[in-house]
């Protein structure tokens, strides 16, 4: 769940990214066109074969017409910028505004990947540098724009439209910018789609940090919902932890070397690592659904996830090894987590890693007046969860004076003080007052017996089928009891049966899930 989430969150800075670059280039003059252009690079929709190309200090366009401008790097004449219009003409008094329509935004990224900003029309106001040269200060897209970023870094890629996998695509009705300030809005309905992710939500406010080269703040006013076509990690699985975690299929010959080069640069522009902290409040309801049939689920009053990128949005943005043909999601059968909420979306800086090897974290923080987690028949009841992806481990606190509480099946139950689950070594430790109790039966001959002790337990859950890794599985997976201890003053009631020591070592028998404690 964390890792796509921060997909999802990596999508929205790369917009910072896109604003922050503009910046730096627009009213720039273009260098003249090597011998050797490639413009194939670049998405097929933002070329045109007898388009007017923009160069030198002193040319002048005259309003209407087609117009193309475009920016190549020098050392590999690649097109790394293009603006093009199908015309434009002066607005407003005094020729400082522009008027432009059908316009066409293509940026070639460090990392390597390409973001087309494309909309019906489009106003600028600018302002005159270096005699002929005009310099876009702030203005608006509107009508159908759409922000569309490609994943893809390899220098010879096959057209868009055959591998919607490496896309995700920013739709708005209109947009207001200013480069001065690096400030992006959006007022209206936002969508942010990709082959993995759908988010919506109201009122995107955007401020990119030019100096340090990162987003300083990003909201949305009112979410409205995630949805993540992927097993969740915290509810139900770890999901596609092995292939999200392994690097892109290298590219061969000199499209190789190409790439190297652009990781090279993109490492150099990124520099450190750059933490951010998301926070989602306002009435947060998760659904983790297989088909029509809903697994699992999070209720919360608030949500926030840290999570760690290379300077930038762009590595946690690139796609991992995957086939795309033969693993891409199915969004009608497949699992999908379904997430949403009525407040706010903020997002900014946050403190880094304390060393470098704690880098790439990818941590949620929930909090609830209950906090509600279920899976099944299971449910977990508490004030505050901590779950951090990369070492799968999770923290489960009550609120002050009570207890987290537990429900492992229909006539299993289970409270404690606090909670630490450690996915990788199969273990639930429970720590202060412990409990397990079950109700055998119905009505007035139901039997109650009880499990407790006053330092701790630790439950020790079955390994997964030969072959699987200790940490698949859901995150709170308590079905599968293999061992447990309880330390101090236990108590064991079983009716007829009854047990009082310091430590009591127990083994719990196979496929006996959600039964009760004599079953067990």
């Amino acid at each position: 769940m964390a890792r796509n989430v921060v997909l999802v969150l990596a999508t929205l800075l790369a917009l910072g990214a896109v604003l922050g670059g503009y910046a730096l280039w627009a009213g720039r003059p273009a260098e003249p066109p090597p011998a050797r252009p490639a413009m194939r690079e670049l998405p097929p929709q933002v070329q045109a074969p007898d388009a007017l190309q923009l160069g030198g200090n002193a040319v002048t366009i005259p309003p209407g017409g087609e117009v193309l401008f475009r920016v190549f790097d020098e050392r590999t004449g690649r097109p790394t910028d293009m603006l093009r219009c199908r015309d434009w003409s002066w607005a407003g008094e005094g020729k400082r505004e522009i008027r432009v329509s059908e316009p066409v935004l293509a940026k070639l990224l460090p990392s390597g990947m390409i973001a087309t900003i494309t909309a019906d029309e489009g106003q600028f106001i600018v302002e005159r540098i270096e005699q002929s040269q005009l310099k876009p200060k702030l203005g608006w897209l509107a009508g159908h724009v759409r922000i569309e970023v490609d994943r893809a870094t390899a220098v010879e890629r096959p057209p868009a439209a055959e591998r919607p996998e490496d896309l995700i695509t920013v739709a708005m009705e209109r947009i207001e910018f200013d480069l001065e300030l690096g400030e992006l809005k959006s007022p209206g309905l936002v969508t942010v789609a990709s082959d993995d992710f759908e988010v919506v939500g109201t009122g995107l406010h955007l401020v990119w940090n030019q100096a340090d080269n990162r987003v300083e703040t990003l909201t949305i006013e009112q979410g409205e919902q995630f949805v993540l076509y992927t097993a969740a990690g915290l509810i139900t699985g770890a999901g596609d932890t092995a292939a999200a975690s392994q690097p892109e299929s290298a590219p061969a010959g000199p499209a190789r070397a190409e790439t190297a080069r652009a990781e090279q640069r993109g490492a150099r522009g990124r520099g450190r690592t750059t933490s951010y902290a998301c926070t989602l409040t306002g009435g947060i309801a998760a659904e983790q659904r297989r088909g029509d049939e809903q697994i699992g689920g999070l209720r919360a009053d608030e949500l926030r996830l840290i999570f760690d990128v290379g300077g930038g949005a762009g590595q946690a943005l690139r796609r991992g090894g995957r086939d795309p043909a033969t693993s891409r999601p199915d969004h009608e059968n497949g699992d999908r987590l379904i997430v949403r909420w009525r407040g706010r979306l903020e997002l900014g800086p946050t403190a880094g890693p304390r060393t470098p090897e704690e880098g790439g974290r990818r941590q949620i923080v929930a909090t609830g007046r209950p906090l509600v987690l279920t899976r099944g028949d299971g449910e977990v009841r508490c004030a505050r969860l901590e779950y951090h992806d990369e070492t799968q481990r999770v923290w489960l606190e009550p609120e002050v004076g009570n207890v987290v509480q537990f429900s492992l099946g229909p006539r299993l139950t289970a409270t404690a003080q606090s909670v630490y689950v450690d996915r990788a070594e199969r273990s639930v430790k429970l720590l202060g007052d412990v409990e397990l109790r079950s109700r055998r039966g119905e009505g007035p001959d139901a039997r109650v017996s009880t499990m407790r002790s006053s330092y701790w337990a630790e439950l020790r859950v079955a390994a997964g089928a030969e072959g699987q890794r200790p940490a698949d599985g859901p995150a709170l997976e308590f079905g599968r009891l293999e061992a447990g201890r309880f330390v101090g003053d236990v108590h064991v009631d079983l009716g007829p049966q009854r047990l009082v020591a310091h430590r009591l070592d127990v083994s719990f028998r196979p496929g006996a899930e959600g039964e009760s404690l004599e079953e067990l």
